[in-house]
């Protein structure tokens, strides 16, 4: 799967390291997710939100076939319910895309995303 440049470069700055709880809020069509779980060398969790269930079921695709299955968990959510239902989280990743006109900007969140006020 080709990557965006912004995706990657959020990824590799959030560091994810083995056994941790990441969050990603904008999860399809799962290559950020799956970036991350492999970062992780497959040992932790990726919380992998979007919307709408053909979402889901894409970045549940794009994990079964790079073997990730186990450490990426596609949940059907809106993001901005998120904080609550999904407890402690060691990272949380959010990235802005517009479709056709790329990258627009995005913000990374590293940390326990409770303890943060947010103006986005």
């Amino acid at each position: 799967m080709m990557q965006a440049l912004p995706s990657v470069v959020a990824a590799a700055a959030l560091d994810p390291q083995p056994g941790m709880r990441v969050l990603d809020m904008c999860a399809a069509p799962g290559g950020k997710a799956t970036l991350l779980a492999q970062l992780m060398g497959g040992q932790g969790t990726v919380i992998a939100l979007d919307r709408t269930q053909p979402k889901i079921e894409r970045i549940q695709s794009l994990a079964a076939d790079l073997g990730l299955s186990d450490c990426v968990r596609a949940i059907r959510m809106d993001a901005t319910m998120a904080a609550g239902p999904l407890g402690h989280l060691s990272s949380s990743l959010s990235l802005k895309y517009s479709q056709g006109d790329g990258f627009l900007g995005g913000k990374l969140q590293e940390g326990d995303p409770s303890s943060r006020q947010d103006s986005a």
